[in-house]
């Protein structure tokens, strides 16, 4: 008799961070533990404290993104215009 276990893997991170500077401007999201944070120009903007329904989903939208195809995204601003 053979058996096979099926385990179920869970995926984890520390942090989540989203980074955007241009001249003058610059925008940070972060994403860590229980807490969803906005930054404007280095100066924090807004704070949320997240639910268990709000990660869920959050967790449910990571999951659709194809990281293998990522590489392969345009960027939507090309010497100094956007395209």
């Amino acid at each position: 008799m053979v058996g096979c276990s099926s385990v179920q893997q869970k995926a984890s991170f520390q942090k989540i961070q989203y980074k955007a500077i241009t001249r003058g401007y610059s925008t940070d999201i972060l994403l860590q533990k229980n807490t969803l944070k906005y930054f404007k120009d280095a100066k924090e903007k807004r704070a949320l404290s997240l639910t268990k329904k709000i990660k869920d989903s959050l967790n449910n939208l990571l999951k659709t993104i194809k990281l293998k195809t990522i590489k392969d995204l345009k960027k939507v601003v090309k010497d100094g215009q956007i395209v």
